[in-house]
């Protein structure tokens, strides 16, 4: 059996090595004091617009795919997600969801240089710019989220793992 498991762990994939290569390195930087930076900032729509319009125009689809890719399932789209995101929208509005996504990416991979009062504001004032802030950072630590609307190639592998 252990012959077997060794075998089954070498049969992983690239992105599911990334993802558990970045959860292993948020934990790791967590357990160490150190925390990771957002590789873009707030208002950096323009450097990717696919996925840009994507938030804005899918934003409840695009938010259920980051979940997805938040939890180790890259380009991965589930209907049900979406629509209780898209019904979450409706109650109490993209503040909400943008703030739920970016606390879970920020608590999980160990991302700094906010309190949580910044992160609520953040999420609550910028609250689609977060959404696609949130994209960016998946897609830069190799867990990207996939496109729904407008971008939908996935962008080039520049390396495993993206930290800043």
């Amino acid at each position: 059996l252990p012959i077997c498991y060794s075998f089954c762990t070498l049969l992983l994939t690239q992105k599911t090595m990334a993802a558990l290569i970045n959860a292993v390195a948020g934990t790791a930087l967590s357990a160490a004091g150190v925390a990771r930076t957002w590789n873009t900032g707030i208002c950096g729509c323009c450097e990717d617009m696919g996925s840009c319009c994507d938030v804005y125009f899918c934003t409840s689809c695009n938010s259920a795919r980051q979940c997805n890719a938040i939890d180790g399932k890259e380009d991965n789209q589930d209907m049900c997600l979406c629509f209780a995101i898209m019904v979450l929208n409706y109650q109490v509005g993209y503040g909400t969801v943008a703030m739920i996504l970016r606390y879970r990416l920020i608590a999980k991979y160990n991302i700094g240089g906010e309190s949580l009062i910044e992160t609520f504001c953040m999420s609550q004032c910028f609250n689609l710019c977060s959404i696609c802030q949130v994209h960016r950072q998946l897609t830069s630590m190799m867990m990207w989220p996939g496109g729904t609307c407008c971008g939908t190639t996935r962008p080039g592998l520049g390396g495993l793992v993206a930290m800043k």
